[in-house]
């Protein structure tokens, strides 16, 4: 990262995850932190451990933390079973007129050393599966079937990559992926009807994008919030385009179909170019916010961004502010900016001591004489946690006037989480011209006093009324203290 900075880039793209731990024992954020004191921007992979709550990485606010989503293109083919049951599957095979695809072949999921085929190598004897059509569970390799003399492949995705979700390989083989729900109905015929299994392959070679494809879905595997250690902050930051991205691969395929928070994170590093082209002074908080505030959710079909784990619509600790959107973030209308030392005081807020901190300053730091708390950073997102002994809770937030108009009026709206009523003083904010600043604060009671949910989720807009259109969207989740709910419960029994 240092010679990136003295090489003169304007942004870092890091595809790898790292562990949810103290700032000042974390590489990732020590190095980072010194490439934003130097106005570069980073974007980070989440991590690859979803769909489970607390495990994502890269959780430092002066990092954009980037999740995964589903792109709008298909590769849609079909597999028949003996018994005339048609399942969806998707394949890139190239072959497409292979004749042996177009009459029954004996189906087998078997395994030799293994209790579940993943089809890796020595995993699969010869005379079980020669002329065959294997199934393989995630992660598989059509390259062991073919070594073996199966005829095909069926890939079926396990349970973490989404009841739903399918990902696409590239095959030399004729193979196809289906997902976790058709996998095991599959295995369950072959279970059924034992050695007399079959079945055909259509693939058709067709590629559908647009509507008829359901997207941006979460992807299961997106690693998910809240941070363990710092819940102040609402993490990850978006999503972005992560499942099935065709890229160029170090190999013999030399193209390859690849899914992960690492795609997903290089397709916002690139927006942050964009971003930054058009607006070289903004620093990377500036560039930061104008991708989250300006991100949306919804899908194709105008409904909730859904999670593919199990289709049921997605929450900020799966998405963040939403789904990026390259035109909607050049112009963003207001943006909540940042300097290092606004880093500093956050830290300073976490009782970190002036070593620790001097860690990632690698320089003498002192904290100010500061009553801010953690959620007092001027993030374009709200984490709040109600604490044993309060109702409620009060921060404040400052955005700067980016648009070209001279004067510009923004009226604010909220939706307030289950349980938790939000106030916004003032309601109305006016700017004379651009760069102009304005500030106000939020509090959130609670009508709550304990919840079994790990978040309640809401949303602050700032929508523009004169001098513009736009809609500044802030997400909002307020989590009850662990100990608040164990002295509710207590209090109960006695």
């Amino acid at each position: 990262m240092e010679q990136a900075i003295s090489d003169g880039v304007n942004i870092i793209s890091i595809s790898i995850s790292s562990r949810d731990r103290a700032f000042y024992k974390d590489n990732r954020a020590i190095a980072t932190f010194g490439v934003i004191e130097k106005g570069v921007f980073v974007s980070a992979s989440a991590g690859n451990n979803g769909p489970y709550l607390s495990t994502l990485g890269n959780v430092a606010p002066w990092i954009t933390t980037v999740g995964s989503s589903s792109i709008d293109r298909d590769f849609p083919v079909s597999v028949v079973l003996g018994n005339q049951e048609m399942y969806k599957g998707t394949s890139t095979y190239s072959q497409l007129d292979d004749a042996t695809l177009q009459r029954p072949l004996p189906l087998v999921y078997v395994s030799t050393n293994i209790s579940t085929c993943r089809c890796r190598a020595g995993s699969l004897d010869p005379n079980l599966v020669k002329g065959k059509i294997v199934v393989c569970d995630r992660i598989s390799s059509f390259k062991e079937v073919a070594r073996v003399g199966g005829a095909g492949m069926i890939g079926a995705n396990d349970m973490r990559h989404g009841s739903l979700q399918r990902i696409t390989n590239p095959n030399t083989l004729p193979a196809i992926s289906v997902s976790f729900t058709t996998g095991e109905k599959i295995k369950a015929y072959i279970t059924s009807t034992g050695s007399n299994a079959t079945a055909m392959m259509s693939v058709k070679g067709v590629t559908v994008v647009g509507k008829e494809t359901m997207a941006p879905i979460v992807a299961s595997s997106s690693s998910r919030g809240p941070s363990k250690g710092y819940p102040q902050v609402l993490k990850p930051d978006m999503i972005a385009p992560g499942v099935n991205i065709l890229a160029a691969y170090a190999g013999e395929l030399r193209y390859k179909f690849l899914s992960g928070t690492s795609m997903a994170c290089r397709h916002v590093s690139g927006i942050a170019a964009l971003v930054k082209a058009i607006h070289p002074t903004w620093s990377p908080a500036a560039i930061k916010s104008a991708l989250m505030t300006s991100s949306y959710l919804t899908d194709n079909a105008e409904q909730p961004v859904k999670d593919s784990y199990d289709m049921e619509p997605a929450n900020p600790l799966a998405f963040g502010s939403g789904h990026v959107d390259p035109n909607a973030a050049v112009d963003p209308g207001l943006i909540y900016d940042m300097v290092p030392e606004d880093y500093i005081t956050f830290l300073c807020s976490l009782n970190y001591t002036e070593q620790q901190i001097s860690l990632l300053t690698k320089d003498s730091a002192s904290c100010p004489n500061s009553s801010l708390e953690a959620s007092d950073l001027n993030y374009p997102s709200f984490s709040v946690v109600m604490k044993s002994g309060s109702n409620s809770v009060q921060v404040k937030r400052t955005v700067t006037y980016v648009g070209t108009e001279g004067d510009a009026v923004y009226q604010v709206s909220v939706k307030n989480p289950p349980g938790i009523i939000i106030s916004v003083e003032p309601q109305t904010l006016m700017f004379g011209k651009p760069l102009d600043t304005a500030s106000y604060s939020v509090k959130f009671e609670s009508a709550v006093v304990c919840s079994n949910d790990t978040a309640a989720f809401g949303e602050i807009m700032w929508k523009c009324t004169q001098g513009g259109s736009q809609i500044v969207r802030s997400p909002v989740a307020v989590s009850i203290e662990a100990s608040r709910c164990l002295f509710h419960r207590i209090s109960i029994i006695t």
